[in-house]
């Protein structure tokens, strides 16, 4: 999905919206409650470390509102895309047909 997002997205949105700002980063709900996990909560690590696997990831994608103003140089309101992507082994929760 990273490759999808990066490749064909925000290079789509980028091309269409003269410039875009992407900020990304991890999230860590292993409670799956909606809220940012203590540490006690975090529950997979990369082996052999203490650096901690996130559950999901989320990526923020900002332009400016008049696409005719490049992002870096816009002076009025901004368009706000924004994404939360689950981090998992496999794809089990999409679309699952019962």
């Amino acid at each position: 999905i990273w490759n999808y997002f990066q490749r064909v997205l925000v290079k789509r949105y980028a091309t269409e919206r003269n410039g875009v700002n992407v900020i990304s980063g991890p999230i860590f709900d292993y409670d799956f409650d909606g809220l940012h996990d203590t540490p006690d909560k975090i529950k997979q690590f990369v082996e052999g470390s203490a650096i901690p696997v996130p559950t999901h990831y989320y990526a923020i994608i900002t332009s400016c509102l008049d696409f005719t103003q490049p992002a870096d140089k816009c002076d009025g309101p901004l368009s706000v895309l924004s994404y939360i992507l689950p981090h998992r082994p496999d794809n089990d929760e999409s679309c699952n047909v019962s």
